[in-house]
Parts: C-alpha cells; structure tokens; sequence
C-alpha cells in the first residue's frame, strides 16, 4: 500500500509527500484509520489526464440563444444594500416591499 499517514501529518509533510510521489513512491491518506486519498506518480495506475473541451464560446452561444428569441440585451440591477443583513421583519413575515 506504501506510506501511510493521516490527514494531519499529510497537512504538515505535503511537500515532503508530494516529493516521495514524484520519485515514484505510493502515498495513503488516512482519516479515523480508513484511506481517503492516495497519491500515486501519474505514470503508474492513473490514467493520463486530458484537457477538458468546451464546444466553442459559451457566452457567444448564449446570446444566440436569446437573441434568436427576441432578447438582445438584458439588464441586471443589483441593490446597493444587496449584501446588508435582513431584517428581523423580514423573516418574521412582516416585511413590506
């Protein structure tokens, strides 16, 4: 299984770990004694990672969408007090609009 260790000692050894992986060794990482995580040379039982494609300009396909429904432009208005507290008539039901 290779070196064992917990979630702790992983926090504080990380770049020593990261190392021992890249020198070809098996890393587990524990947490209550069950594996979490294991950390293994990506040349070794890891599939090689590929770039994830994304099909063409996503906000350009956006606005074709809406443009092709008759929404050319769209207005978004934030409230200056967006990120003040709510009141306590607010949640109790009482707040007037």
């Amino acid at each position: 299984m290779g070196l064992v260790v917990t979630v702790r000692e992983a926090e504080e050894r990380i770049a020593e770990l990261l190392q021992r992986v890249r020198d070809g060794e098996h890393v587990v990482v524990t947490e209550d004694g069950k594996p979490i995580v294991s950390f293994v040379p990506s040349s070794v039982d890891a599939p090689q990672l590929q770039t994830a494609k994304v099909p063409g300009d996503i906000f350009a396909r956006s606005r074709a969408f809406f443009a092709a429904r008759g929404i050319d432009s769209t207005v978004i208005h934030v409230s200056p007090d967006f990120d003040e507290p709510l009141s306590d008539d607010f949640w109790e039901g009482k707040a007037e609009w």
